[in-house]
C-alpha cells in the first residue's frame, strides 16, 4: 500500500518554521509520526505532494526512512488538499487504494493500527478520533459505520460527542472524483459552505462533501486515544505534553529504528 501526505502548506502559524513538516515535536520532525503510522499500517511506498522549495521534506523521507519508493508531485500554488489529490491521480493510477495521512499530527499509533486492521476498505474510510474542539476540525456523524453527514471547522448541526477525522483509506475512485470536482468547479459550493464566500482552495473536506452529495458511500471507523493537530504553537505544546505522559510506544516512531526500517539513523 502507498501512503499519501500533502506537504505543500507553508506553516505560517508556526513561528520560525520554514518547512512545517520538519518542525520538531518532542525531539522528532513532526512528519515522522505520520510516517511511522504509515509503516505500521503496512505502507511500503510514499507519495508526497509538495510545493516548490520544499525538496527538504522529500530528502528527509528518502534518507531517514526505508520505503521502497518516495515519489513527489509538485503543487505550484496553494490550492488545497483536494487539489493535491487531484494532482496525484495520475501518479496513483496503478494503485487500488491508498492511505491518506496528515504530516502535522501526533496520535496513538497502536490504536490506529488496531482500527485499521478492522476497517472495511471497500469504499472511502475515514478514521475518527474524539474531539472537544469540533470547530477546529472536520467532523463526521456516522450510523453503524456509515457516514451520514460531515461538517468542516464549524459547529456541527448535531449534538456531541464529536468525532474528527485524522486519516483515511481512499480508493482510486475517490481520486478521480477529486479531479472531476476540480475540473468542473463543482467543489466550489462546498468550499463556500465550509469556509465562506472567499474560499479559493479545494480541500479534502470539500471532496468528502462532494462525494456524499454524489452518493458515494463513506465508511467510518472510530479510533481510541488522543489525536493532536500540530498546526500552532499551542497545539504543539499540547502534543508534547501528551508525549511526555503517555506510553511512548503508542505515539513515538522510535521502535522503528530498532526494527531496522530507518537505516539513516535518528534525524
Amino acid at each position: 500500500m502507498i501512503a499519501v501526505l500533502a506537504c505543500a502548506g507553508v506553516g505560517s502559524r508556526l513561528p520560525g518554521a520554514t518547512t512545517k513538516e520538519l518542525y520538531r515535536v518532542g525531539d522528532l520532525p513532526m512528519i515522522d509520526y505520520a510516517l511511522s503510522a504509515a509503516r505500521l499500517a503496512g505502507c511500503d511506498r510514499v507519495l508526497l505532494v509538495v510545493s516548490p522549495g520544499k525538496e527538504a521534506v522529500a530528502n528527509h523521507v528518502a534518507v531517514n526512512w526505508n520505503f521502497k519508493s518516495v515519489q513527489t508531485v509538485y503543487q505550484n500554488h496553494p490550492l488545497g488538499t483536494g487539489h493535491a489529490l487531484a494532482l496525484a491521480a495520475k501518479v496513483l493510477r496503478c494503485h487500488d487504494s491508498f492511505l491518506y495521512l496528515m504530516p502535522d499530527t501526533v496520535f496513538d499509533q497502536l490504536s490506529f493500527v488496531r482500527a485499521m486492521s478492522s476497517a472495511p476498505f471497500s469504499s472511502p474510510t475515514v478514521m475518527l478520533w474524539p474531539t472537544d474542539k469540533p470547530t477546529e476540525m472536520g467532523c463526521f456523524l456516522h450510523a453503524k459505520g456509515k457516514v451520514v453527514v460531515h461538517c468542516e471547522k464549524r459547529q456541527p448541526p448535531w449534538p456531541g460527542p464529536y468525532l474528527a477525522w485524522g486519516a483515511a483509506s481512499l480508493p482510486h475512485s475517490f481520486l478521480l472524483l477529486c479531479r472531476e470536482a476540480w475540473k468542473s468547479g463543482k467543489w466550489a459550493k462546498h468550499a463556500v459552505v465550509n469556509r465562506g464566500l472567499d474560499a479559493k482552495d479545494f480541500t479534502i473536506d470539500d471532496a468528502f462533501d462532494y462525494a456524499l452529495a454524489t452518493g458515494m458511500p463513506i465508511e467510518a471507523v472510530e479510533v481510541e486515544g488522543e489525536y493532536h493537530d500540530c498546526g500552532t504553537p499551542a497545539r504543539v505544546e499540547a502534543a508534547e505534553a501528551w508525549l511526555k505522559r503517555s506510553d511512548q510506544a503508542k505515539a513515538r516512531p522510535d521502535a522503528l529504528w530498532h526494527a531496522g526500517w530507518l537505516p539513516g539513523g535518528r534525524p
